[in-house]
């Protein structure tokens, strides 16, 4: 991965950072829903790891439910350009 962790700062986008991320749990066959959103959120600091802490208990599903409310929050600025 170009970044270990996205951080909403700089470097590159959550679009992108979810990408690299979906790539190497391909190719580590990460099945489990549960196992990946908890991975996923050890990718993420900063201002992006503190959402994660707002988020209720037991209120995300699955990832594709993660990857729509995180790029809710995260997606509406270009990060590479600020």
């Amino acid at each position: 991965m170009s970044q270990l962790k996205f951080d909403g700062e700089g470097g590159i986008s959550i679009t992108e950072h979810t990408s690299q991320f979906l790539k190497y749990s391909d190719i580590s066959e990460l099945i489990y829903e549960d196992v990946v959103c908890k991975l996923f959120t050890l990718t993420v600091d900063n201002r992006v790891k503190l959402w994660c802490h707002t988020l209720p208990s037991s209120s995300i599903h699955s990832f594709e439910q993660l990857f729509k409310e995180i790029h809710q929050e995260f997606d509406k600025y270009d990060y590479r350009y600020v």
